[in-house]
């Protein structure tokens, strides 16, 4: 083989290898070598716990729990692991212990064992466990209810900045259990919620403000509404990715209230609230969901004729899926919903016929479902 060809097989070896290297970032052998020593990590706190370690106990109970791929015979194992580490006096592995009765999915449900356990979670210095107590006492889950017991719970929690224990606290204060409501101490508890980048805490914050059920500014009657104020917790709030927080902002901006109206705005603010969850955004906005949760909710509510907006929004989903028989659906669905007064699907099935994609192009009839989304009040469908 002559030199030349030689190196250019080289070349072309070390090429390929490099293409290669770049579409797998995770060689198999950097995988394995994860994964030997995630179970070199197991080992350890295993062997510790056995040494009556109770926090090895509790960390390998959260380690297995946290599997992608757990079953329920590592579920059995991780409960096992944390009755142990609780028993060893280790305060998370009673909170995780607490939560796992409250929630019912590995163990029954049992509410007085729960609080038994979040109760000496909390003793032992564990917050989440005493915010999960404050919420049995004010609920009367497995307790008896008591709001003067939750309040101390609540204010620890919020003490040491875990932004549960202010909301719930900001929520007593504001539906005056345990006392008169108190608008301003509400405010007060959201407000530090919130300065804690709690997206609910912020809601919550702007919601009082929305609802004029802040205390009012200088001069204001009780009772008036602050957009402005409204507008900038609700932002703060959407910034945390908090869906509601940005569903409201949108139907702000489409009003106009405390800002300048702007419809493309107020389309992206729903479009965010619909990825992450809100089901108002995905039928008011122009986006399409993809949750498959959302999706088929909105498919039962197309379906029966209890939300026309449904049917836009199932209708836009199916003209964004790869599958072609969808498209078709998506296009009867948007032409059924509009035909019934949606205005935005006369609109987005009127770009899709403009462009032809991925519906076949029809410009006669995108014109007529424009003229209808202008007299819908769509004014940017006027100017098409």
């Amino acid at each position: 083989m002559r030199p030349t060809r030689l190196l250019l097989l080289i070349a072309l070896a070390v090429a390929a290898h490099s293409v290669t290297a770049l579409l797998d970032p995770v060689p198999a052998h950097a995988a394995a070598k994860s994964k030997k020593k995630k179970g070199a990590k197991e080992a350890a706190l295993s062997n510790a716990c056995d040494e009556d370690d109770g926090a090895a106990c509790g960390e390998l109970a959260q380690v297995l729990l946290g599997n992608e791929d757990i079953n329920e015979k590592s579920a059995r194992r991780a409960v096992a692991l944390l009755e142990r580490g609780c028993e060893l006096k280790d305060a998370p592995a009673c909170a995780r212990l607490a939560r796992e009765l409250d929630l019912g999915v590995w163990l029954k449900k049992d509410a007085a064992r729960a609080a038994d356990l979040a109760q000496k979670g909390c003793n032992l210095g564990e917050v989440a466990a005493c915010v999960q107590l404050g919420v049995q006492r004010l609920n009367g889950i497995g307790v008896e209810q008591s709001y003067k017991e939750a309040v101390p719970l609540f204010k620890h929690a919020c003490k040491e900045e875990v932004a549960e224990g202010c909301l719930y606290l900001g929520v007593m204060m504001q539906e005056g259990k345990g006392g008169p409501p108190d608008p301003s101490r509400a405010e007060g508890y959201y407000e530090k919620g919130c300065d804690m980048e709690s997206g609910e805490g912020c809601f919550r914050l702007a919601e009082l403000h929305y609802n004029g059920k802040a205390p009012p500014a200088a001069g204001e009657p009780a009772g008036t509404p602050s957009f402005k104020k409204a507008a900038r917790y609700y932002t703060n709030g959407c910034d945390l990715d908090h869906a509601a927080s940005c569903s409201a902002l949108g139907k702000m901006r489409r009003a106009g209230q405390g800002m300048g109206m702007d419809e493309d705005v107020a389309d992206e603010l729903l479009e965010k609230a619909c990825s992450l969850g809100d089901e108002w955004a995905c039928v008011e906005s122009n986006s399409a969901p993809t949750d498959g949760t959302v999706l088929e909710t909105m498919r039962q509510k197309c379906e029966d004729k209890s939300l026309m907006n449904a049917c836009f929004a199932l209708g836009a989903a199916n003209l964004k899926s790869d599958d072609e028989k969808k498209w078709e659906q998506g296009g009867a669905l948007l032409q059924e919903s509009c035909d019934k007064g949606v205005t935005r699907s006369c609109y987005k099935l009127a770009i899709v016929l403009e462009k032809g994609v991925p519906l076949p192009k029809d410009i006669k009839r995108s014109q007529v479902l424009f003229e209808r989304a202008c007299k819908g009040g769509i004014k940017k469908a006027c100017n098409r």
